[in-house]
């Protein structure tokens, strides 16, 4: 809801109240009332062009209105669970500091049934939002811990299955022929992550310490009595894959490299190399982060993604998947994220090419002032903020994978029910819709707008939960 005043209205409250249907209630207090805060984002990345933009979602009904300032307003719904269908209605009293309070009606409509899960792997890059620089404070540490259980929290509270930097296992070299690594911090992460309900973690950022995991280390390899790197890799992963099944972690994929470039693509596959050696088929899985796209097989970055068990990529297509998975290797896709690559783009990565996860940029990256966009080498990332007061503050961006998961849940329960009820006249139309949206797309075709313009995603969704309805009667 936007509102223009066009006189200073003071600081200006925003209830929501009870949405009423015939078939019963959905309290005010399941709805939750924020405004749209506009901040300076970049448009260029070293920030020498900049705009104002909708940002964040502050969590307060109040908020100072003047004068020709519009103000947004953003409304979450939580939808109880024993909630009858149907059209709910109520109202918005907005109700100023200067003038007369308005009602604003407002509908919201209930389909029955819920939406499937997540099924496949999906979720930030990052799993935090620490104090930086702490110098083992222990107020600080005592924060950074809660802040980790919130942000794992809303994550898997807005369907998300996967994240980043976990699990954190340092290695001490070795004795009397064995590896020594330190499991305590590790067995916590996992366990929380696990106990939350997600499906797979990336080691970004942490993973195995002690060595370097992006390039051969052969000082530490020979420093653990070793001359082969691949029998290095095997010794030290085969301790932490037992180790790993023993506590019964969720899977876990190591991370290899980050965007290798020029003569460090070769040395980044002959490292890949060593550990798919030690390892052809896993676990444990390594992973890491390039970009590829064509039928080249001579291009190192094609050598470097099929050493991978799973070539996390950023670029890529449809002749560039089905060559990697022909040599054996599988797929996953990073970066890029938005509502359409959360979404109906996934489910055709998922259900067509077999995508392993699916991981985007950032939870929360910040250099500098998380407020201030100008104040570092690059745009501060973050699907969520922090307020001093340890609340989290959501960026329209996390709101907008959100709908991008529910478009994918979409996709996945309608395709379910049309197996359940295979033949009827409600499958066939559903698994039509369903066809007919994969084949309008390739892989690698990213923008939604351009293929289908801004009015398809209310139109889609409302077809897709249409065709959900007739198959639950």
């Amino acid at each position: 809801m936007s509102v223009l005043p066009l006189r200073d209205l003071g600081v200006v409250t925003v209830k929501a109240g009870d949405l009423r249907s015939s078939a019963g209630v959905i309290p005010a207090g399941a709805i939750d009332v924020g405004f749209v805060s506009y901040r300076i984002s970049r448009v260029t990345m070293e920030g020498s062009v900049y705009t104002i933009s909708p940002r964040l979602i502050m969590p307060s009904d109040e908020v100072d209105m003047p004068r020709d300032l519009t103000r947004r307003f953003w409304l979450t719904v939580r939808t109880p669970p024993d909630a009858k269908p149907g059209m709910y209605r109520g109202s918005l009293t907005i109700k100023p500091e200067h003038g007369g309070a308005a009602d604003v009606p407002v509908e919201f409509r209930v389909r029955s049934g819920t939406l499937d899960p997540v099924d496949v792997p999906a979720g930030p890059w990052g799993h935090a939002i620490t104090i930086p620089w702490s110098g083992g404070d222990p107020a600080a540490e005592v924060w950074n811990q809660r802040m980790m259980e919130l942000s794992l929290r809303k994550m898997r509270e807005y369907g998300f299955t996967m994240c980043s930097g976990i699990p954190s296992i340092a290695y001490r070299g070795f004795q009397d022929g064995k590896p020594v690594l330190e499991f305590a911090a590790a067995d916590a992460q996992m366990r929380l992550v696990k106990d939350l309900g997600f499906l797979a973690v990336v080691s970004y950022g942490r993973g195995v310490s002690g060595f370097d995991a992006y390039y051969q280390d052969t000082a530490a390899m020979r420093a653990a009595g070793f001359e082969d790197y691949a029998e290095f890799v095997k010794a030290v992963y085969t301790a932490v894959q037992q180790h790993a099944s023993q506590q019964d972690w969720i899977p876990v994929y190591f991370n290899l490299g980050d965007e290798p470039i020029g003569d460090d693509v070769s040395r980044s596959a002959e490292n890949a190399e060593a550990y798919r050696r030690a390892f052809p088929k896993g676990p444990p899985f390594f992973t890491g982060a390039s970009s590829f796209s064509g039928n080249n097989q001579a291009d190192p970055h094609f050598r470097l993604s099929k050493a991978l068990h799973v070539a996390n990529w950023n670029g890529h297509d449809e002749a560039s998947v089905n060559l990697l998975r022909a040599a054996g290797s599988q797929w996953a896709f990073y970066n890029g994220g938005n509502r359409w690559t959360f979404g109906d783009y996934l489910y055709k990565a998922a259900r067509e090419y077999d995508v392993r996860f699916r991981i985007s940029w950032h939870w929360n990256v910040v250099a500098g002032d998380p407020y201030y966009a100008l104040d570092c080498r690059e745009d501060d990332y973050a699907w969520c903020n922090a307020s001093p007061d340890g609340r989290l503050i959501p960026a329209i961006h996390f709101e907008q994978l959100r709908e991008g998961l529910d478009d994918y849940r979409r996709l996945v329960t309608a395709a379910r029910l049309a197996r359940e009820r295979a033949g009827t006249p409600a499958a066939q139309a559903a698994e039509a819709l369903i066809a007919s949206r994969m084949a309008s797309f390739q892989l690698g075709h990213r923008d939604h707008d351009s293929l289908f313009g801004a009015d398809d995603w209310t139109r889609f969704r409302a077809q897709i939960g249409d065709a959900i309805e007739s198959l639950r009667k």
